[in-house]
């Protein structure tokens, strides 16, 4: 009896030794490549879009567009998404502190939450123009420029979503998500724009009016997935069945563990999220082997996903099969 009291006590020990050496080696990745990265394509996209507002806003004045006006407000809409999206790359950086231990990356996700609300506002507010404009329409002049200019944005936007999309695939940010989102329905925008003003010599209807709706229309949509998407970020995103799935493959290759108890995923922002993994044990373990393939494991886990993992197993059921095997 006081033998199997001894090794009650040498398993408990043995498993906090691990638990603390897994909460020792828990370091935070190295978020500066990512952070200047995302950086960088924010401020690529304030210069881009700072561009073309300046660009429709001259253009608007000389030829009397809405159309042209609606997007040059549009895109200043979208630079100050774009500096939105970097003052949140900014603040999620910031360490945690004893109000926010695990560090403020959520501020990413309300960043992303943000822009999509600017997003939806811009299109409502040009809604209402266009609808006015429909009510008493004013036919704008059809000048050259309006052509360069549309043209001129279709490239630069499409330039924008190939770039940002592009550097989004290691970032994997929601507020670059949603800019990109932004930038595609922005090239759809102007092509309509672009038919506009191919049309509207040849027509008495207020094409001008009708495609600001239709822009607007395009830009309050384009905002909806990427408020969805922050939103389910913002309250908490569980564990899905597929990292589930492959998390139990990976502990099943090892032949001391009989399966899966539990899996959850905390998420504190993009570089910062945890997995709770419960463990069960077969009928009998070595000490050692318990603790070489908990680090195994810990390891291939923080290779394959991003997230740092937290591997334990239950001290009662520990206790019970080393009971069992002293009975044997």
């Amino acid at each position: 009896m006081t033998k199997t009291i001894k090794d009650q006590k040498e398993t408990e020990d043995t498993l906090n030794v691990i638990l603390k050496e897994e909460q020792e080696e828990t370091t935070e990745k190295n978020n500066i490549t990512r952070t200047n990265e995302a950086i960088k394509t924010g401020v690529i996209g304030i210069i881009g879009n700072l561009i073309l507002f300046i660009l429709k806003l001259g253009t608007s004045f000389l030829s009397g567009s809405i159309a042209i006006l609606s997007e040059g407000i549009d895109n200043l809409i979208d630079c100050i998404s774009s500096i939105t999206a970097v003052i949140g790359f900014y603040a999620s950086e910031v360490e945690g502190e004893k109000t926010h231990p695990y560090g403020h990356g959520r501020m990413e996700y309300i960043s992303g939450l943000f822009i999509s609300i600017i997003i939806m506002s811009t299109g409502i507010l040009l809604m209402k123009k266009s609808i006015t404009n429909l009510i008493d329409p004013v036919k704008p002049d059809i000048i050259p420029l309006l052509f360069i200019v549309s043209i001129i944005s279709i490239i630069i936007k499409l330039g924008l979503v190939l770039y940002t999309k592009n550097k989004n695939k290691s970032i994997e940010s929601s507020a670059l998500n949603a800019n990109i989102k932004n930038y595609s329905s922005d090239i759809l925008a102007t092509s309509a724009t672009l038919i506009s003003f191919i049309i509207s010599p040849f027509t008495t209807l207020p094409v001008d009016g009708i495609l600001g709706l239709i822009i607007s229309i395009i830009i309050f949509y384009s905002g909806i997935p990427a408020f969805s998407e922050n939103i389910i970020l913002l309250i908490g995103k569980g564990a899905n069945e597929e990292d589930e799935k492959k998390i139990e493959s990976i502990i099943m290759k090892y032949p001391i563990f009989d399966k899966l108890k539990d899996f959850e995923v905390h998420d504190y922002g993009p570089e910062h999220k945890i997995a709770i993994i419960q463990i069960s044990l077969k009928e009998s373990f070595d000490n050692k082997e318990l603790k070489d393939d908990i680090n195994k494991i810990k390891n291939e886990i923080k290779n394959k996903f991003k997230f740092e993992p937290y591997i334990y197993v239950d001290v009662d059921e520990i206790i019970k099969i080393k009971e069992k095997t002293y009975l044997i």
